[in-house]
């Protein structure tokens, strides 16, 4: 699988062992990620998403790249406006 973090959204890309993409990717908009944390003794990134209509969901990405003291300086929120309308993430 390989992470993609856009301004818009992170996508889920499905890949081969040999890292070749697949067609499959499974999309969050941000705006549907409720919660988020690292989890640094399993190595992991979690976060929580919650569509409407549906029950939220815990989504668990294991990866040696992951602390819960370098997500909790360098990630910030930027809220969106109708300015950015045009950009592409």
């Amino acid at each position: 699988m390989v992470t993609l973090v856009g301004l818009r959204s992170l996508r889920l890309q499905a890949c081969k062992v040999d890292g070749t993409l697949e067609q499959q990717v499974v999309e969050f908009d941000w705006a549907t990620v409720t919660e988020w944390e690292a989890d640094d003794e399993a190595l992991a990134f979690c976060f929580k998403y919650h569509k409407p209509d549906k029950d939220p969901k815990w989504v668990k990405i294991q990866t040696p790249y992951v602390s819960g003291k370098i997500l909790n300086t360098h990630i910030q929120v930027i809220p969106q406006n109708s300015d950015d309308s045009n950009q592409s993430d």
